[in-house]
């Protein structure tokens, strides 16, 4: 990003009350900023310090992973899709919801805003990715992360048993060697 600099003629030294701050970006040129104190100027044109910026940043894409958040589980999808009233909702859960209404008679309502809704669902790709790459880097962390990976490895292991079960060697021998290093961690081998 840009670094805010104090223009060179003006600094070190510190400008009486009758000069402006005069500040530099290189997006912007030289800004005149009327303030008596640095602080008063960094405020005016909207600076934050670096570890300001930092926490504000991490704030923000903080809020925008609470966006994925589905609705029912309250967790960081693993299969997202959009249903009919535009929210994102885990599959399972949405697929579940849904049977539920319709098997005891009742109109589908949206479980978010419990206005009246179709039956229809679209794969959230995006979504899908989005999260992934901001659980993998570590933007989005905490007991939301670490349960989405959490569950990221036993949907792995639901797929490769259901492979497995099928007669698909190599799934056999995934699953070997995930459970004996399991049991290993563990300390029961």
């Amino acid at each position: 990003g840009a670094q805010l600099q104090l223009a060179p003629r003006l600094y070190p030294c510190a400008p009486r009350r009758s000069q402006p701050f005069r500040f530099t970006r290189p997006s912007m040129g030289t800004l005149p900023v009327y303030a008596y104190s640095l602080a008063d100027a960094l405020s005016a044109i909207n600076y934050h310090p670096p570890n300001e910026a930092a926490r504000l940043f991490k704030a923000a894409i903080e809020d925008a992973a609470a966006e994925f958040v589905c609705p029912i589980t309250l967790e960081l999808p693993i299969e997202p899709v959009t249903a009919e009233d535009g929210a994102i909702y885990e599959r399972d859960a949405i697929e579940k919801f849904i049977l539920m209404r319709t098997s005891q008679g009742l109109a589908l309502r949206s479980p978010l805003t419990n206005k009246p809704m179709g039956q229809g669902l679209l794969p959230a790709i995006q979504v899908r990715n989005a999260v992934e790459r901001l659980v993998r880097s570590g933007a989005v962390g905490g007991e939301k992360a670490e349960r989405w990976l959490s569950r990221l490895k036993e949907e792995a292991v639901r797929e490769e048993t259901h492979k497995a079960k099928a007669g698909d060697v190599r799934a056999m021998l995934t699953l070997f060697s995930h459970f004996k290093a399991t049991a290993s961690s563990i300390g029961v081998c």
